[in-house]
């Protein structure tokens, strides 16, 4: 996983860190809107990287682990150096994301999960809260667990309603396994696209910033819904009514 930017200064001075990163990240802030994104972070991932890498005692202040998630250099080796030094210090929401992310590179969503919730049980923030429910979700999406990856969604959801990626996931989730609720009757299959288009609907209703990506699996997933024919001609359908979908999903609609 490239970062694009490596460590390669020296930290020939011991001051104070975030002396050191801080007129540097309001330099980048102020610049970013006319800069490339990832340019962003380069000077707080050079100066802190190496820094960390050759001082890992300074590792144990959880204002520096947070300070590495901030400017998001959450990919390079130092994070979660920080990461292990803080939790092993004391276990924060902080230290348990980043060996979560860490669990993450390496592809071990078990422990990642573990962290993720832990993470989700000490956080304080609502926003960050949320966020740790939503990345054990996409976990559990990644390894096939639907209906448990739903019930972290929902726990995404109760502490922030507007939280429109969680909505996407879920109508994700119905759209991906339609045909494995209805294995031998491919109308009705897709006719469960509608609970999916359900979600997507509530999500940029919720959350504006969602709404490019839910138009576009909006547009695709009634590209393929049941046309008036096929609906006209099965039994267990009509347009404008409602229609469960059993399963898993177990989710009522209304047929467009």
């Amino acid at each position: 996983m490239s970062l694009g930017v490596k460590a390669v200064v020296s930290c020939d001075h011991d001051h104070n860190l975030d002396d050191r990163v801080r007129p540097c990240l309001r330099k980048k802030q102020k610049q970013k809107h006319k800069q490339n994104p990832a340019k962003h972070t380069q000077c707080a991932l050079i100066l802190m990287g190496n820094y960390f890498l050759k001082r890992p005692s300074e590792c144990r202040s959880q204002k520096s682990n947070s300070l590495l998630r901030r400017t998001g250099c959450q990919e390079i080796e130092a994070y979660f150096l920080a990461s292990d030094y803080a939790y092993r210090q004391e276990p924060s929401a902080e230290a348990a994301v980043g060996l979560g992310k860490k669990a993450v590179k390496i592809k071990d969503y078990d422990t990642a999960i573990k962290y993720f919730d832990e993470a989700a049980n000490l956080e304080t923030d609502a926003t960050s809260k949320a966020d740790d429910y939503y990345m054990i979700a996409l976990l559990l999406f990644e390894q096939n667990a639907y209906s448990k990856a739903r019930q972290y969604c929902q726990k995404a959801l109760e502490v922030n309603p507007n939280y429109g990626n969680a909505y996407l996931l879920i109508g994700k989730m119905y759209a991906a396994t339609s045909k494995s609720v209805f294995p031998n009757d491919g109308v009705l299959a897709r006719a469960a696209y509608n609970a999916a288009i359900d979600k997507f609907e509530k999500a940029k209703q919720v959350d504006p910033s969602v709404a490019e990506e839910a138009n576009t699996l909006i547009s695709s997933y009634r590209a393929h819904l049941p046309s008036t024919e096929e609906i006209f001609m099965h039994p267990d359908l009509e347009k404008g009514k409602p229609f469960t979908v059993g399963g898993w999903i177990g989710e009522r609609t209304t047929i467009r």
